[in-house]
């Protein structure tokens, strides 16, 4: 059995306010963790853009921060 985390703020939504939201909450030094049900992150954008090329910048940019380290590792 997995030992139990602590969180100072679960975030639901992994859209663009989940993940804004989750950003700001790390970047003040909170523990975060980030539920969504969808496979990857930020996948409400999709409905957000009529353009295929700018859906996939904009998946790109978020799957960088990630990649980065921006977000914290419990995200």
């Amino acid at each position: 059995m997995a030992e139990p985390s602590h969180f100072d703020v679960a975030i639901l939504g992994g859209g663009p306010g989940g993940m804004a939201a989750a950003m700001s909450a790390a970047t003040r030094g909170m523990r975060v963790v980030l539920v969504d049900g969808g496979n990857f992150l930020g996948y409400g954008l999709q409905g957000a853009f009529k353009s295929k090329a700018l859906w996939e910048a904009a998946r790109d940019w978020l799957s960088a921060r990630v990649i980065a380290g921006i977000l914290p590792p419990t995200v």
